[in-house]
């Protein structure tokens, strides 16, 4: 789930996997949700909502489960701070929302291998420190048995 994704409507699909958790199947940890920059221009109930970011009790739950399972790839919507300056160059805003701050938290107390995410819709992939970042476009697809993103509107990766 997004920033821009009624939390409740997502709550009620079966396969809908929570706001956060971790895959023990396929090693994935997930965080949903994110600060949208530009809620003064969106509607309360219809295109925004006050519950589009996870709460404080949330994060520290997520901070907790993050620690203990120490995953191998994290996919979230949005991305660590650490991240912004190969998304919006080095002069960027960050706009310090509690996200991408606990974001920053977990990329700090641990580091994954990978980190997949898709908040700013730029293909991207690059590496700070040891984690290698995946940002997706919007319709881009994470491949994570063959650890490639590709464009869904063309072939995608040989099984």
């Amino acid at each position: 789930r997004g920033n821009h994704d009624n939390p409740d409507a997502c709550r009620r699909y079966a396969n809908y996997l929570g706001d956060y958790g971790y895959l023990d199947e396929d090693g994935v940890f997930f965080v949903s949700g994110a600060f949208s920059i530009d809620q003064a221009y969106r509607v309360e109930g219809a295109s925004w909502w006050r519950d589009e970011e996870l709460s404080e009790p949330q994060w520290r739950q997520v901070m907790e489960l993050y620690m203990a399972k120490r995953p191998a790839v994290v996919a979230t919507h949005d991305c660590p701070r650490e991240a912004y300056p190969f998304l919006i160059g080095p002069h960027g805003v960050d706009h310090g929302n509690r996200t991408s701050s606990a974001l920053s938290h977990m990329f700090q107390l641990y580091m994954p291998k990978v980190w997949v995410f898709a908040h700013h819709h730029k293909s991207r992939t690059f590496t700070v420190d040891r984690t290698q970042f995946v940002a997706l476009g919007e319709l881009d697809v994470w491949d994570s048995e063959h650890k490639a993103r590709f464009d869904p509107k063309m072939q995608p990766p040989p099984r």
